[in-house]
């Protein structure tokens, strides 16, 4: 099961969080998955890889200036979380039902959760099944999106780095294998459209620049169906897992247009 959730936080005081707020966001869910799992809350916070939950910014009734995003006493604001993962979904749903009326801390100050509910459920196999076999593909990147590559970081939306990034957690997660050669079969996918930005976010100790925008992809014209259905599925599960750097902390959100 892959699932997703708007959580609505309303502010009891007033809530300064470091840039996108992304890792008070992080840090709220962690803490909320350890009152009801706290075997898969330690494993959510100690994979050194691909992580099954994604975590978007916090939007809504919020300021952003100097690095910073405010929430104003008594506003409301929401993040959405997606889980990757049976386990993790399950146990995220146990999280916010627990939750929901509650006062939670946020970064140093305190939010009540007034509205926790489902947007979406599917499965890897539903993704599969369902995805088009078409030759083009656009993506809206709606946060900051960014890549680690040799140690380096990558602002540019390759395709090998971006469908890299959705096939990695796919196969981390998912039962249904996709072989890394899908990628480049016959031939590459190429970027045919582009419009975009960068945007600089900040993380306490360090800062992280990515793009925002859309970008078209064009799949090889000799691809077979099967496989462009395969690199179709990828693109839709992006709403969900997210793309490149930090995607549980509020980057790489990513959108199919």
């Amino acid at each position: 099961m892959i699932a997703a959730w708007d959580i609505e936080l309303t502010a009891q005081e007033t809530v300064a969080l470091c840039g996108l707020g992304g890792e008070a966001l992080f840090g709220l869910t962690l803490a909320l998955l350890r009152e009801v799992a706290p075997d898969v809350a330690s494993l959510v916070h100690d994979l050194r890889g691909p992580k099954p939950l994604s975590i978007s910014p916090l939007e809504g009734s919020v300021t952003r200036a100097g690095g910073q995003t405010v929430l104003s006493a008594d506003c409301t604001a929401k993040f959405q979380v997606c889980a990757l993962s049976e386990d993790v979904a399950q146990a995220v749903q146990r999280s916010l039902d627990a939750a929901r009326d509650c006062i939670v801390a946020l970064g140093r100050g305190r939010a009540a959760v007034t509205l926790a509910e489902p947007v979406v459920q599917t499965s890897y196999g539903a993704l599969r099944s369902q995805a088009s076999k078409g030759y083009r593909i656009s993506l809206r990147f709606v946060s900051p999106t960014s890549f680690r590559r040799r140690g380096k970081q990558v602002i540019w939306p390759f395709p090998e780095l971006v469908f890299g990034s959705l096939l990695q957690r796919w196969n981390a997660f998912s039962s249904i294998q996709i072989p890394s050669s899908y990628l480049s079969h016959n031939g590459e996918i190429k970027v045919s459209r582009y419009s975009v930005r960068t945007e600089l976010v900040e993380f306490g100790q360090y800062r992280v620049i990515g793009f925002t925008g859309e970008v078209e992809f064009t799949l090889p014209s000799a691809m077979p169906a099967r496989i462009r259905q395969m690199i179709n599925a990828l693109a839709d599960y992006a709403y969900f897992a997210g793309v490149g750097y930090k995607t549980s902390m509020g980057l790489g959100q990513c959108r199919r247009l």
